[in-house]
């Protein structure tokens, strides 16, 4: 629904208030207008999921929180400074997003069931207060470089914040939380293991050797790591990427076996020597790699693709299974790349059995029933227990019945 004033606005929040409404989500096509978030919000106190775009938040002083609120979703809000001290209360929040928002400092909740966390990005976030549950087993956090208006980065040790999140499964940070968040040198061993994550998303310059450290660190103390995701930055002008370099080569560069690793996804990769070096690094200290996924920069030209792919397949390999899929970022998105690259990995000898025997089925009735009506139904049936079992195989079996096809509901194609 569009409403053209905020008078609207509110008259529709108070009736929405008094029907015991549960989910909401509100959006200030005016982004460029400070609106202040409708007051009558506040007491739609049975809403389980809230999305709040493009608003100044005034909370209410005598506003303790919403009791039944289960996922949150902030992007662009200003929650000003009168906030300050007040603190929200969201026992069964289990779900919070918050993007591009400012003043969050001021943002203060209490979410003892909290499970999955993302920050991006908010550069003046107080990580702490935010991360102040040990259920969180999803955190997402990316900080941009500080600007002068907004309070200072919030500095926090990384051991320490791991500590916190004895459940985290997924963990994903960008090279602006490593140079303005952590305020201590990246150890080679944490007190604690983070036995718990399995999934590491990073989006970081290899070059700086900081960064690097950190990565290391953070292989080194996850044990039970199993997928390693990096989006390499690219690198600006004036790093020196000779110590990065000179550290990758050292034997004891990383003294540690990634046992449990199986995928890894670089993207982005512009074939310098510290990125190749980590690359080999990894090739190496994972036994149990089954899926290595390269895609290179959108900007090299095709001789560079090449010349990096040559140099990948030489590295030598410690896992037997692992296999190389390397990606044209011209030809189609990463991510849909990923995904047609796994389900040609993962097919089970069996599966292409039944796939081969389920087409001669189609031919053999399709030369018995070639005139008979009936032919179509049989067709949509075989086509309906592909699409259930082998998705990836319909529009191959299409294609064998095309003129066939046609007559079908678009919800069988």
């Amino acid at each position: 629904m569009v409403l053209d004033s905020f008078q609207e606005v509110d008259q529709w929040m108070l009736l929405l208030s008094r029907s015991g409404i549960r989910e909401l989500s509100l959006t200030n096509s005016n982004s460029n207008e400070g609106y202040e978030l409708p007051s009558y919000v506040f007491r739609c106190l049975e809403l389980t999921k809230l999305k709040l775009w493009s608003w100044f938040c005034k909370q209410p002083l005598m506003f303790e929180g919403f009791p039944n609120i289960e996922h949150l979703r902030l992007f662009h809000i200003n929650f000003g400074a009168n906030l300050y001290g007040t603190q929200m209360n969201l026992p069964q929040l289990k779900v919070l997003e918050m993007y591009v928002c400012t003043h969050v400092y001021n943002f203060n909740v209490k979410a003892t069931k909290l499970q999955s966390l993302t920050v991006f990005p908010c550069p003046d976030a107080r990580l702490l207060k935010l991360l102040n549950s040990p259920c969180i087993n999803y955190l997402c956090i990316s900080i941009h470089e500080p600007t002068k208006d907004l309070a200072p980065v919030e500095r926090i040790h990384l051991a320490r914040m791991l500590s916190k999140f004895p459940r985290i499964r997924n963990l994903y940070i960008n090279d602006g939380f490593l140079k303005y968040a952590i305020k201590e040198n990246i150890p080679k061993w944490l007190p604690q293991a983070v036995n718990s994550l399995k999934r590491l998303s990073l989006n970081i310059q290899l070059g700086e050797l900081c960064q690097l450290h950190a990565v290391l660190c953070l292989l080194r103390n996850s044990p039970n790591m199993e997928s390693l995701s990096i989006m390499i930055c690219r690198r600006h002008p004036g790093v020196d990427v000779g110590p990065a370099s000179n550290h990758l080569e050292t034997p004891i560069c990383l003294d540690c076996t990634l046992i449990q690793l199986q995928t890894v996804e670089i993207t982005w990769l512009g074939g310098s020597r510290v990125q190749l070096l980590f690359i080999r690094l990894l090739l190496v200290h994972s036994p149990s790699l089954k899926k290595f996924i390269i895609t290179p920069y959108k900007r090299c030209d095709a001789q560079k693709r090449l010349d990096i792919g040559k140099d990948v397949m030489q590295f030598p390999r410690a896992s037997p299974k692992a296999e190389i899929i390397y990606l044209n970022p011209t030809s189609y998105s990463c991510k849909n790349a990923q995904k047609h690259g796994s389900l040609a990995l993962h097919f089970h000898p069996y599966k292409h059995i039944q796939i081969i025997f389920l087409f001669l089925i189609c031919f053999f009735v399709d030369y018995l029933l070639k005139k008979c009506p009936i032919r179509l139904i049989f067709l949509a049936f075989i086509l309906l227990h592909v699409q259930n079992h082998h998705p990836c195989k319909l529009t191959v079996l299409c294609r064998f019945h095309k003129n066939d096809a046609l007559f079908f509901p678009k919800a069988l194609l």
